[in-house]
């Protein structure tokens, strides 16, 4: 499984949504998103209970993360050609871990 790097994720909330584009105006306030996340859930639903997104809290908090995605063909359906099959988003910032060491 190859990861290729895609961009970056900024974060100034210490969280971090995955949502389909369509669904943005379906989601929670940012306060009960921010509710939802702190109290380690992670379903976001529309008004009518239907699941839409996800929330997560994001390692460090506030910061960069950078994005990957595994792009290859799906055994099951290899006339799709290569398509995206996962993303990874890694929280794990060493350059923050190593600041937050100095001041803790």
């Amino acid at each position: 499984m190859a990861w290729k790097k895609i961009g970056i994720i900024g974060v100034d909330s210490g969280q971090v949504v995955i949502s389909d584009p369509a669904y943005f105006k379906q989601l929670p306030s940012y306060s009960r998103i921010s509710k939802i996340s702190l109290s380690k859930k992670h379903q976001l639903k529309n008004p009518k209970g239907i699941k839409i997104s996800v929330v997560s809290e994001t390692g460090l908090g506030d910061g960069v993360y950078p994005v990957y995605a595994n792009i290859g063909k799906f055994k099951n359906i290899p006339k799709a050609g290569k398509r995206v099959k996962a993303l990874l988003i890694k929280f794990e910032n060493p350059v923050a871990e190593k600041y937050l060491k100095k001041v803790i």
